[in-house]
């Protein structure tokens, strides 16, 4: 089983979903943002990412095989009716697309694991270079990998920032620590050498893994609103935003698991409240516009006002999805005042509550409130995985819903 630096990699990537094909994915997500991220080209499903990035990082953290995961994998993506039957890597389903996600997302985990360790300072003051290896797992390995076979970079050389292994597509190069003393011995790059650069626009490097990312750079305002929401639901409060940038902090908190709490899955099983009716989104604004108070199950009057509006124009969000949010007002309210779960997490309180929809199913729902001004910060609709995601924090209050499956 995976440790440190690479399990924590695995753990704190935020899912990207994406109906961008690979190209337009270099293109305009940078590749900083990418190292922080799970996603798959054209994969635009936040369920679908979700159970992809499940299996994956099972696979990358050694608790299943290869061939265990892509089965898992190709047997969720026929349910989803994501198979039309060919080999493609366009095609969800097939060997090639499955053994591409599964090896590229290990090796990127294990390559976090690699710098962090190659890094150390004992590490780093004893092996100072590194030795470049292109035959690694591979037989034939592509041409402008091959050139670099036995040549010793730095490990302080800024061309290892690109070039990093997997620095492409399929890349089974790896790095070997050197010594100076050997390194003295052993062809170097070359201008040529460094003018290669990687031909599908894919570039990961492991040492921006845990660095704050800057949003800001994103060309489409939509990914960027993405990629915040994902964020602030997985980290809470431990991450932060400012002119674009995101900070990360860790704060200790606990997980669900942590505290011996099941996963939120579980509460499909309860007798839970049916969602409550929408109301109008002129309604809702005027509320907003005016100010609503209302007293939460923790004894606090938190407010509701134009703070929620502001935080969803600053993550980029459109008219629609504004619209949407304010329809689903009353859940949001009812999470407030009957949650099944409330989340210090120092600067803000998260309200966690699951509701049964009328045409089956469960939808969960997740209202961050601030603490030193408790008024509603955001408040989205989300499945139940992701309120198992949201379920961390420096302490935990847990509310049970009466047996007829009223508030």
């Amino acid at each position: 089983m995976v440790q440190g630096a690479e399990k924590k990699f695995i753990e704190s990537r935020v899912n990207l979903p994406t109906d961008k094909g690979s190209a337009e994915i270099a293109r305009d997500i940078p590749a900083v943002i990418r190292a922080r991220a799970f996603f798959s080209a054209r994969v635009a499903e936040a369920h679908i990412l979700e159970r992809f990035r499940e299996i994956s990082d099972r696979y990358s953290s050694g608790e299943i095989s290869r061939d265990e995961a892509r089965h898992l994998l190709r047997q969720f993506a026929r349910s989803e009716g994501k198979d039309d039957g060919t080999q493609s890597l366009r095609n969800l389903a097939s060997t090639a697309r499955l053994n591409l996600i599964l090896d590229q997302n290990a090796k990127m985990a294990r390559a976090v694991g690699q710098y962090e360790a190659m890094h150390r300072p004992a590490n780093l003051q004893m092996f100072p270079y590194v030795i470049y290896r292109a035959s690694v797992g591979s037989k034939h390995p592509r041409g402008s990998h091959r050139q670099f076979d036995g040549k010793v970079i730095a490990k302080n050389d800024p061309w290892l920032k690109n070039h990093w292994p997997p620095w492409e597509f399929g890349c089974n190069c790896d790095l070997q620590n050197c010594t100076a003393k050997k390194a003295a011995g052993l062809p170097g790059l070359t201008d040529e050498d460094r003018k290669v650069a990687s031909q599908s626009g894919f570039e990961f490097d492991p040492s921006t893994a845990f660095e704050e990312f800057d949003c800001s750079v994103i060309q489409r305002a939509g990914m960027m609103g993405k990629v915040r929401e994902e964020a602030e639901i997985e980290f809470g409060s431990q991450i932060s935003f400012k002119n674009g940038k995101a900070s990360f902090e860790d704060k200790g908190f606990h997980t669900f698991e942590d505290e011996g709490r099941g996963s939120a899955l579980l509460w499909k099983n309860e007798n839970l409240p049916q969602v409550p009716d929408k109301c109008s989104v002129e309604e809702a604004r005027e509320i907003l516009k005016s100010g609503n108070q209302i007293e939460a199950v923790t004894g606090q009057t938190v407010t509701f006002d134009n703070e929620c509006l502001l935080h969803w124009q600053e993550t980029a969000k459109n008219e629609k999805e504004i619209d949407a949010r304010l329809s689903f007002f009353p859940i949001a309210i009812s999470t407030i005042t009957a949650p099944q779960e409330v989340r210090n997490q120092g600067t803000q309180i998260g309200f966690i509550k699951a509701f049964k929809k009328s045409t089956g199913g469960v939808r969960g729902c997740l209202v961050f409130v601030m603490t030193e001004t408790l008024k509603v910060k955001t408040y989205f609709l989300k499945d139940l995985k992701a309120l198992d995601k949201a379920g961390k924090g420096l302490s935990m209050q847990i509310f049970n819903q009466k047996k007829d499956g009223t508030d």
